[in-house]
């Protein structure tokens, strides 16, 4: 049976999938220009096979084979929405510009996906904590009850878990249907909408949230301007926006390899200030681990005064 990932798809070709199996044993075992080689011959048993093709330029990646670009640039021309992820890999290689955000078919195709094992994951592997934090920066703030608050990229529900006690009404929004599904069974929210964060909060009225959530999802936003002016259209008065990042050091943006996105913290600053809202906390916090390793991150919280 072909090994599950977040975003394997069949090649439709038994005999491709099978070499696809070897070759992530392979690679299991540290034989990744080998793997690579096998993989090859998958694809020239089915040579328009999108996920074979970023799979291969992931084998070579590890090998340090640089032809990997190629593989994703094959790719990204058999997936033109983008679903995989192939053009995010170019950039993260330097083989195309870094784009302002993630494209959202992938970021919907990923936690379509992942929805299912994405609790036991983030808690289990990861030690995800990012809803807590922001929930004590937010009672740190001074201000403890809210009476409509909106949880951007929602998921299935953490950061909804750990706020409801502070607010009256509380809405969530995902990309994801499934991660929606799994939110609405846990009986948390009291609206949720399948949707982008852009053309949610474009779309609604002025000064209509008192708080506003953003647990681990600017992570797949490079720039940041256009998400804080929303932002700021959408808080009443004194309403918090609470939101947590990754830290980057050398750039204002930056695309890692596991094509998140990490902000420097002067231009966070600077992105916050020009949208309108008063930055009240901005302090390093580890919300997450990779690898068993703490990822260097930021929680924020801003005002629109």
């Amino acid at each position: 049976m072909v090994p599950a990932t977040s975003l394997w798809r069949s090649s439709g070709e038994p005999a491709a999938d099978r070499r696809y199996e070897y070759a992530q044993a392979l690679a299991g075992r540290g034989d990744f220009a080998e793997a690579a080689d096998v993989l090859s011959q998958a694809l020239d048993l089915a040579p328009k096979w999108a996920a074979g093709w970023f799979a291969l330029g992931e084998l070579r990646i590890k090998a340090g084979d640089l032809s990997a670009a190629l593989a994703f640039t094959e790719a990204a021309r058999l997936d033109p929405l983008d679903e995989l992820g192939a053009g995010l890999k170019l950039a993260n290689i330097g083989a195309c510009p870094v784009p302002n955000a993630a494209p959202e078919p992938y970021v919907r195709s990923l936690f379509d996906q992942y929805a299912s094992g994405f609790d036991s994951h983030l808690r289990g592997k990861l030690n995800y904590c990012a809803p807590e934090l922001l929930k004590f920066a937010i009672i740190r703030s001074g201000q403890g009850s809210f009476n409509r608050a909106l949880d951007l990229g929602c998921g299935t529900g953490l950061c909804g878990e750990a706020v409801k006690p502070l607010v009256q009404h509380l809405t969530g929004i995902d990309l994801s249907p499934n991660m929606i599904g799994m939110a609405r069974a846990k009986g948390i929210y009291d609206h949720l909408v399948t949707s982008s964060i852009t053309g949610f909060l474009s779309a609604k009225p002025p000064a209509c949230f008192d708080l506003i959530l953003a647990a681990d999802v600017l992570v797949y936003f490079g720039a940041l301007t256009e998400v804080f002016e929303l932002v700021h259209h959408c808080l009443k008065p004194q309403g918090l926006f609470a939101f947590t990042l990754q830290k980057a050091e050398s750039a204002d943006f930056v695309l890692g390899e596991e094509l998140r996105f990490s902000h420097r913290e002067t231009y966070i600053r600077d992105c916050i200030g020009a949208s309108g809202l008063s930055l009240t906390l901005l302090e390093p916090a580890v919300t997450r681990h990779e690898k068993g390793v703490p990822v260097s991150g930021l929680i924020g919280i801003a005002a629109r005064v």
